[in-house]
């Protein structure tokens, strides 16, 4: 065991098995980089298959009206099936002492196997967690990114800051190119328009409201 003091900070204190374990991921993270870089496909045909749909948002790709590209992707993640991460298994054994504690690597090797259009989404999300979160922030998943902040820095003031606040994603962050992007409002409305962010932004157009609420995630694993 090692413990001790360095100045006024509490060094962290590690069993030789934590020790250990932490050798061992790490290990497995490298082997698992590899295979990411493996299963990288930047076939431009794929980029034709599964196209970027809005001028403005990087990797987003229109999946609900397009069947036969879900059955594409399908038919390509079967094909690779045995050679993707195994998923690990953390419920009866200790979580790594590692920030990120754990690495998405099953998820971004879904994202390179599906070609030029994904393949880089996931060190893109995970540079803009680095760009808008605190540097103490804890990071649960790197990818799908989800995180929360230290309990202490939660309970500082009445309300969190963006850089605290948790994050639950199921895919990647979007990268959002300021003057392209465009948001379109349709459907069972009066006025169908689409709109610039400068529009959204714009105080004369869209009245800024604030309003204290406090925020909880909800799902079928709490009940």
């Amino acid at each position: 065991m090692i413990k001790g003091r360095t100045g006024e900070k509490e060094t962290i204190t590690l069993t030789n098995f934590q020790m250990s374990s932490n050798v061992v991921v790490q290990k497995e993270n490298k082997s698992n980089e590899d295979a990411e870089q493996r299963l990288t496909n930047n076939d431009p045909q794929l980029a034709k298959i599964f196209p970027e749909e809005l001028a403005g948002w990087h990797g987003y790709i229109e999946w609900e009206n397009y069947p036969e590209r879900c059955k594409k992707a399908n038919e390509i993640l079967t094909a690779h099936k045995g050679q993707f991460t195994q998923i690990p298994e953390f419920q009866l054994k200790p979580l790594p002492e590692t920030n990120p504690i754990l690495i998405g690597h099953r998820w971004k090797e879904y994202f390179a196997v599906l070609g030029p259009t994904l393949k880089d989404v996931p060190g893109e999300s995970w540079a803009t967690v680095q760009k808008e979160k605190a540097a103490d922030m804890i990071h649960v998943l790197d990818f799908p990114y989800n995180g929360e902040p230290p309990r202490d820095k939660l309970m500082q003031n009445k309300t969190t800051p963006n850089e605290y606040h948790f994050v639950r994603n199921h895919g990647g962050i979007p990268t959002i190119d300021e003057k392209a992007y465009r948001l379109t409002i349709g459907g069972l409305v009066n006025k169908p328009q689409t709109l610039t962010l400068a529009d959204l932004q714009d105080v004369n157009k869209f009245e800024p409201v604030e309003l204290t609420v406090t925020l909880q995630v909800s799902n079928f694993w709490s009940l």
